[in-house]
């Protein structure tokens, strides 16, 4: 019987009367990142596939332009459908992050942010990024 190094530690302890216990981390199964420089309207990720139901998406957005707040959605890439939609955040710089849930486990997605005016018409950004983890 084949034992690997780490089993053989873990024997090797308890025989020698120390209890050890091991516990592995929760599966992080990916993460997107995009950032975009001076966008007008919105501007869209590149395609994620999520294997969980729920998880997390985010956006920021510089202030300075005429967008100064924005909004993040999440979208199903074959058809287009907006999945979810966030409140609307300010242009400042700051991350901000939205739990999400999807029935499409297994299929592309992206994420678009949405840059508007303080009438909610849409603006520009000079820099902004969008986020999805799961």
């Amino acid at each position: 019987m084949l034992i690997s190094k780490r089993m053989y530690a873990v024997v090797a302890a308890a025989t020698a009367g120390i209890v050890t216990a091991t516990v592995a981390p929760a599966a992080h199964a990916g993460t997107m990142i995009q950032g975009f420089d001076q966008a007008r309207d919105y501007s869209s990720s590149r395609d994620f596939i999520p294997n969980v139901r729920s998880f997390y998406i985010g956006g920021y957005a510089c202030p300075g332009g005429t967008g100064i707040k924005f909004r993040v959605s999440l979208l199903k890439t074959s058809n287009k459908n907006i999945l979810y939609a966030s409140p609307t955040r300010p242009s400042d710089s700051q991350w901000a992050h939205w739990p999400v849930t999807t029935p499409y486990v297994n299929q592309a997605h992206y994420v678009r942010i949405t840059y508007l005016k303080q009438d909610d018409g849409v603006g520009a950004t000079f820099c902004s990024g969008v986020s999805a983890d799961w």
